[in-house]
């Protein structure tokens, strides 16, 4: 991330950060096993992989989440994407369990981060990953399987030589 971030910073180009969680993974792995947990998760990155392009980051982060890191996309278009993404796990992602026979649903809040850079810009990648978690954090406390969108975002600053 870091060095897109310099990348951006250097042309003066948008990016966006996209944090993917899935909720309740926690007592999925307590009742189903962690095995299922895992499986749930490397489901959720290939679906994800599906919606971005080649050059889009998608890695995992953290225990539960996936982070996206876009380049020179329109901030409404990548807000779009993660919204399919968050409609499309709600609908397929389930699995049924097989000691009662009964469906589980898996959902995933997400947080959206559009970060306007300006050449020469300086980004702080910790904050803004921290920031993303928080924003997932929100979205998790209004009720989950939904996304949290952040635009104008102020953690860019101008480089001390652009001063």
């Amino acid at each position: 991330m870091a060095k897109e971030v310099v990348r951006a910073a250097r042309f003066g180009y948008p990016i966006s950060l996209i944090l993917f969680d899935v909720d309740h993974l926690s007592a999925i792995n307590q009742e189903h096993g962690y095995g299922v947990g895992d499986k749930i998760l490397e489901r959720l990155g290939i679906l994800i992989r599906n919606y971005f392009r080649q050059h889009d980051w998608v890695a995992r982060h953290s225990e539960d989440s996936i982070a996206v890191l876009l380049s020179l996309t329109d901030a409404d278009h990548a807000s779009e994407l993660a919204e399919r993404v968050r409609k499309t796990v709600a609908e397929r992602l389930g699995f049924v369990n097989h000691l009662t026979d009964s469906p589980v649903k898996v959902t995933v809040s997400a947080a959206i981060i559009n970060v306007t850079i300006g050449v020469g810009d300086l980004v702080d990648t910790e904050r803004l990953m921290a920031d993303a978690e928080a924003a997932v954090e929100r979205a998790k406390r209004q009720g989950r399987n939904r996304v949290e969108r952040v635009d104008g975002y102020s953690g860019t600053a101008p480089s001390q030589a652009a001063t």
